[in-house]
Formats: structure tokens, sequence, C-alpha cells
């Protein structure tokens, strides 16, 4: 059996090279060079500056006049960071340059009957957005059309509340081409010859709600308007579009008129109801498709040519009832797909027939 003794050599052997490990780390030939502990200039910034971290201007620094609140003369974007209470006779906000962005923030701006809240003051002018709050008791919402145009010009997640004191007055008025308003919604505005949402060439309207208004959707030629519910317009049209126009997706409700549109427009999936004096869907142009709309219980025809003279509508697919002039009422001389009247099976095989009940 191997002894237990503890072997005096053994561990004197083990020692010595853990000594000499040990003074080597301390040798001079072990050093690395090491580079100057001078440091090379004053410490810089290590955070953002406020610029930064918001670029924007708030609009309450932004400075006015006895025309508006806010007198907007500067390229950039801006900001609300309170509710805003405007006085009779001033605007809420004036542009006056290109290439803005207004974020009301979720902010509302509250107004009197006698003017509009935001509004262009001088030349034309391009690239304006405005989004994201509410505008409630003004005469008008947003004017880009009586003093200068906008091209260009974007609306969004705006709504508006507004009075029905005063005539020729916009929710949004914006004319110049290129407008593109997305889910906005406008009510009250019924004031003699005003207009919910009134649109220039070229433009989108997407998703948006009118209420209780004179008239409700104008748009110029070229526009595409859809997803959009447009009830109880009673001075005029519930939706009215010019040429070249894609309307689809809307809803017309108890309109003095439903949905208007001139040549060549394609007009599909579409509903119009219970208009108080006119036709559900009509046109006095031409070459325009009419396709699977539905038109119920309108003051004049559900589907009808304006004129006499209109020539080469499509008509095809759509389902009419209970309207009070007739259902369909075009021309010899536009293409008509067959009116199927009898309830029960479909005995009719074609593609293109129209349903009236």
């Amino acid at each position: 059996m191997k002894s237990m003794i503890h072997d005096p050599l053994r561990f004197n052997s083990r020692t010595l090279v853990t000594l000499f490990a040990l003074s080597t780390l301390h040798s001079p030939l072990s050093t690395l060079a090491q580079g100057s502990l001078t440091p090379p200039g004053p410490p810089g910034p290590t955070m953002k500056t406020l610029a930064q971290i918001e670029p924007r201007t708030p609009l309450n620094t932004v400075a006015g006049d006895s025309s508006g609140l806010f007198i907007v003369n500067q390229p950039g974007s801006y900001y609300l960071t309170t509710n805003v209470v405007a006085g009779v006779g001033t605007n809420a906000i004036r542009i006056i340059t290109n290439d803005v962005v207004i974020d009301l923030n979720g902010f509302t701006l509250y107004g009197t009957s006698s003017r509009h809240a935001i509004q262009t003051a001088g030349p034309n002018i391009g690239r304006v957005r405005i989004h994201n709050g509410q505008i409630n008791g003004w005469a008008g919402g947003i004017d880009f059309v009586s003093n200068g145009v906008v091209t260009n010009a974007i609306f969004e997640d705006l709504q508006f509340n507004l009075s029905s004191a005063s005539s020729f007055a916009y929710g949004i008025g914006s004319n110049g081409d290129g407008t593109r308003i997305i889910r906005c919604s406008v009510s009250g505005l019924s004031g003699s010859s005003s207009t919910a949402i009134s649109l220039g060439d070229h433009g989108l309207i997407d998703s948006c709600g009118v209420a209780s208004c004179y008239a409700g959707i104008v748009a110029g030629s070229d526009c595409v308007v859809k997803n959009c519910r447009i009830r109880a317009c009673l001075g005029d049209d519930g939706l009215r579009v010019g040429s070249a126009c894609l309307v689809e997706h809307n809803l017309a409700l108890a309109c003095k008129y439903g949905i208007v549109f001139a040549d060549a427009c394609v007009i599909t999936d579409n509903s119009c109801h219970n208009s108080t004096v006119g036709h559900g869907f009509s046109t006095s142009g031409n070459f325009s498709r009419v396709e699977n709309n539905v038109a119920i219980g309108n003051a004049g025809n559900g589907f009808a040519s304006a004129t006499s003279t209109t020539t080469n509508n499509v008509v095809i697919r759509n389902v009419a009832r209970g309207n009070a002039f007739g259902n369909y009422g075009f021309n010899s001389t536009d293409a008509v797909g067959p009116i199927i009247t009898a309830s029960g099976t479909i005995a009719n095989n074609s593609p293109w027939a129209n349903f009236s009940y």
C-alpha cells in the first residue's frame, strides 16, 4: 500500500514552478505598450437635441393676425399641443406656403358659424397635408377653393361637426389636382348650396362619411370615389362625379338625388336607396359601365338617362326594386342587359341580366 506520507520533494517542485510563473507576469518583458492617456479633446455631446427628438414646430408658437390665429408662412411640419378656440371673424389656420404638414394631434379646433376653420390665403400652393383631429362649430371646415387652390393636398382622419348657418361653405373643399381625402367624416353642413366634400380632378376619396349636409360628395374628372356612405343630403346630389371616374362600394341613403355621373365612368357595386326627389343612378353622359349596383325605393327611376341623347352606356347585372318612376329608364341607344321581372327560379341564363321587382 502506497504511503500517505506527504512527499516534500514533489511539493517543493510545484511551488517553484508557480513562483516562477508569477514572477514573469511582473517582468518588464511581458508588459504591452499602451496609448497616450491624454484625451484628444473635450467630451462631445452624447444625447440628442430637442430638435432631433421632435423636429416639428408647435402650432401655438406660430404668430397670427386678425384674419387667423396661426399664419403658416414657412414650409415644415406643425402640430397642435392643445384644443384651440377661435373668436368671431377669424380663421384658426391660414396657409400661404408650399410643403406644409399639420398634425392636429387628436385635438379640436372650435369656432363660430362665421368662418372656415382652415383656409389658404394668396396664390395657389402645393403639397399640404392635414390630419388627425376634429373641427367643430365652424361655418365650414377646410376651404382650399375661395382664396387659392392647393395641388396634391392630403386630408386624413378628420372629423367635422359643422354649423348649418352659412351658405356656399365646404366641409372639405379642395379643387386642385391630385387631392386625396381618406377616412374623414362631415356632418351638419346644411346651409344652402354648401357641399360636404368637393374634389377637383385626378383625386381620391376613400372611406369617408357624410351626413345631414346640403350636398354630399362632388368630384371632378378622373377621380376614384370608393367605400363612402352619404346620408340625408336633402339639398342636392348624394354623390356626383365628372368624366372617366371609378365609383365603387358606396352607399347613398335618403338624399335629394342619388349617384350622378358623366361620360366614360365605371359605376360598380354601389347602393342607392330612398332618394327623395330624383333617380337612384343617373347620367347625362355616354360610354359608362353601370354594373352590379342596387337601387331601391327612389322617387325617380332606379337607373336612368337624365337626357334623351345618351348613348352606349352599358347597364348590366343590376338590381332595382320599388322605384317610383320605374326601375330602368335608359335610352334605346344605350346597351341594357335583359331585364328579369319574375320571381322564383331564374330561367334567363344571360350573364348580363338586370333584375326588376
